[in-house]
Formats: structure tokens, sequence, C-alpha cells
């Protein structure tokens, strides 16, 4: 219905959009990813944990899925708000090597950190 080509990216936080966890508790990241019928195959997926626009993080993927679901877990050492992120990248041959012709979308959970 989209009629777009980029992945669509869900992340959640503890199962939520927006987890409220004490100093030093890990939390449990997931991303939902799918690309549109034009979109080719996941190529990639990055994780910036901190909202730095740091993607520090990756998942493994070997560019034959149109969809998928990856976990992380994140410990945060420092009281404050974060916005975890996640990268998705897909390509219509789903060429995992190159960097030409990557569609990529963003999706973010809210972490406060007390």
């Amino acid at each position: 219905a989209r009629g777009g080509v980029q992945p669509v990216v869900h992340v959640t936080a503890n199962g939520d959009t927006r987890a409220d966890v004490p100093v030093g508790q890990p939390v449990a990241l997931t991303v939902i990813a799918e690309t549109p019928d034009a979109g080719g195959t996941i190529t990639k997926v990055e994780w910036d944990f901190d909202g730095s626009g740091a993607f520090a993080g990756s998942e493994p993927v070997d560019g034959t899925q149109r969809r998928l679901v990856a976990t992380a877990t994140h410990t945060y050492e420092t009281p404050g708000t974060y916005f975890v992120t996640a990268r998705v990248s897909a390509h219509r041959d789903g060429d995992v090597t190159t960097p030409f012709r990557q569609l990529s979308n963003v999706a973010s959970a809210r972490i406060v950190v007390a």
C-alpha cells in the first residue's frame, strides 16, 4: 500500500517503545524489519545505543531475508534519557558488500535510566 522501497523498521526496549530502568540493569532491545515488495532484501542492521549517531553495534545478516527480528542487550551505567536506534538497510539484489544503492530507514525507542 505504501509503494515505497525503504525497509519498515520497529524498535522496542523491554517490549515497548519506552523503558524505565535503574542504572546497571540490562535492557532487552528488539528490532523488527521488513522490506516492501520493491525493496529487495535486508543487508545490514546497526545499533546506536545512546542516540549519539554512532552506530557501534551490528547484527550479522546474509542478504536473503525480506523480514527479520534481531535482538541485542545493552546496559546503561549513567542516569539519563537515551534513544536507542536501529538502522536497517536493504538492497534490491541483496548485496551485503556494496556501499551503493543501499536504502536505509531507522526507528528508535526511549530508555529512561534512573
